[in-house]
């Protein structure tokens, strides 16, 4: 391991954090946990700055690999065998596990693993349609 904590990108730097990604149910906190990586900020500003969007790019296809990667573990979570004594806090923490999978690949490929269309546009049950707004880290029809 490293003394110092990357703080330069490299190709081969963001070819290792998008693979990190797209290959565990990982996010960017525990990444940036390892000494090898940059620190949470330094991505941040990597994903913001608009001279980067080639790796912004293969983040978000990272991103996209890791929702899959989140619906087949909903499906072992679902599948494994529990011990004998099945018992209700092990059907509640199965529950919150594959919850916990689900919310997060609908928010990563919210057109294959969302509720909702990803289009702009929500259908509400009069048959009208809204618009749909940010606001903050919420997604709001109005």
């Amino acid at each position: 391991m490293s003394s110092t904590r990357p703080i330069a990108y490299t190709e081969e730097l963001g070819q290792q954090l998008c693979s990190i990604i797209a290959t565990n149910s990982t996010g960017l906190v525990e990444v940036s946990l390892n000494p090898d990586m940059p620190e949470l900020a330094i991505i941040a500003n990597w994903l913001a700055d608009p001279a980067m969007d080639a790796f912004k790019q293969a983040y978000n296809t990272a991103r996209r690999i890791q929702a899959d990667l989140l619906a087949d573990e909903m499906i072992a979570i679902a599948d494994m065998q529990l011990s004998e004594g099945f018992n209700a806090p092990q059907v509640s923490l199965v529950k919150i596990r594959i919850e916990t999978r689900e919310w997060k690949a609908s928010k990563l490929a919210p057109n294959k693993y969302g509720s909702k269309p990803d289009d702009g546009e929500a259908n509400t049950d009069s048959g009208k349609t809204g618009t749909i707004v940010k606001w903050g880290e919420y997604m709001i029809a109005i």
